[in-house]
């Protein structure tokens, strides 16, 4: 679909209203594990992904969604990104999906904090009487990262939103109300790599307690 053509959609909806319900978007750090798990522990130079997640509740409907999310560059660096939409779906402004440019100062990342920011998370039915349904979970980008500087946890992130600077932005359900969304954000610690010099002194102190622990246990002979 063109831009044009979503813009129209998205501007006919805000017309008609909010619509109250459960619409939950999350930040999972941690794929390999079930759920969404919004805290992750990297060493510097780390690759990990990150789950851009949406859940709607019961009963909730969602026929547009247009999102984007914000990230700490000082801490993360974006290799690449892969949207997926739900078979129902198409992409709304597939062309869309550049990282804009960085920024500093953020509500949620922080003051003097470097962002970057990734547009053009969305998804659009092609017919007004297809929608999904809640309860239901999808995920809407997969963004890699490569963890950059060894500082600590704590704050947040990554966080997903509704941001200036997208062409568009917004959620709205089977009638074309807006949803208001809760966001959650993820908060990632990166630890130093250790000096090859103190993994070989950890090594050689493993070593030598063993050959201690054995020389005060002798194996008694056959």
């Amino acid at each position: 679909m063109n831009k044009p053509t979503l813009i129209a959609l998205l501007l006919g909806a805000l017309l008609t209203g909010h619509a109250y319900g459960d619409l939950i978007v999350s930040v999972d750090v941690d794929t390999s594990t079930p759920g969404i798990q919004s805290s992750g522990v990297f060493t510097a130079g780390q690759a990990f992904t990150a789950n851009v997640v949406i859940s709607l509740t019961e009963n909730q409907t969602l026929g547009i969604y247009a999102l984007s999310v914000r990230f700490d560059t000082d801490e993360l660096d974006l290799t690449n990104r892969v949207d997926s939409v739900p078979a129902i779906f198409s992409h709304g402004l597939a062309s869309d999906i550049n990282i804009d440019p960085a920024g500093v100062n953020d509500v949620v990342l922080g003051n003097n904090v470097n962002y970057g920011q990734v547009n053009g998370i969305d998804g659009i039915t092609l017919q007004s009487s297809v929608f999904l349904t809640g309860p239901f979970t999808f995920v809407a980008s997969t963004l890699n990262f490569t963890a950059v500087a060894p500082i600590g946890g704590g704050d947040i992130d990554l966080m997903p939103g509704l941001y200036e600077g997208a062409a568009l932005n917004g959620f709205f359900d089977a009638a074309s109300q807006p949803v208001i969304a809760i966001f959650n954000g993820a908060s990632i610690n990166i630890s130093a790599v250790p000096e090859p010099t103190s993994a070989i002194l950890l090594l050689t102190s493993a070593l030598f307690a063993v050959n201690l622990r054995s020389r005060k246990n002798p194996q008694p002979r056959i």
